[in-house]
């Protein structure tokens, strides 16, 4: 995924030190993948920022491009991520898959999302509740006001947690 990442973002994090990663374990008996990444940390962590870089100006862009249409406000923008990455910690790289036997680490487990819809979803909300990806489509038909299907279907809505609500005690998961 660092393959493509433009010279000035790599140039932007080219003095970054990422003190807080230091000193590092050397790599796991069991790492399987990423192992070339952990050969030079330092250089690889660089490369993480400078994609993260890069990604953060494409949603700038598209972000911009909403807003001259007048679109920003009344558009649901979700980010999210298949997976955590450990970029090091345990002497591992990537995702759980990273070891094998696959590592359940909190890092590789725990995902971002951020939702971003000003007139439904109040800012800086912060939860700490955990939820799955089954979770996701139910939640995607209740933000867009449609009915889940009826077939057999595994997940809830946790669409009241993004508007700031608890999820209701008696609802069941399907």
């Amino acid at each position: 995924p660092y393959g493509g990442v433009a010279q000035k973002y790599r140039d932007m994090y080219a003095a970054a030190k990422f003190e807080s990663c230091f000193p590092s374990p050397p790599p796991a008996p069991n790492a399987r993948a990423g192992k070339e990444m952990l050969q030079n940390l330092l250089a690889s962590l660089r490369l993480v920022a400078a994609a993260i870089g890069a990604l953060d100006d494409r949603v700038d862009a598209l972000a911009s491009a909403l807003r001259q249409r007048r679109m920003l406000d009344q558009t649901l923008l979700i980010f999210a991520s298949t997976c955590g990455a450990l970029y090091g910690r345990h002497g591992l790289w990537d995702s759980g898959a990273a070891s094998a036997p696959v590592n359940m680490f909190e890092e590789a487990l725990l995902t971002p999302m951020i939702w971003r819809w000003p007139e439904r979803i109040p800012p800086q909300t912060n939860r700490p509740e955990s939820i799955g990806a089954c979770d996701l489509f139910p939640t995607l038909c209740d933000a867009a006001g449609a009915e889940i299907p009826k077939r057999s279907l595994s997940g809830r809505s946790y669409f009241p947690l993004l508007l700031g609500q608890d999820l209701p005690r008696k609802q069941a998961w399907r």
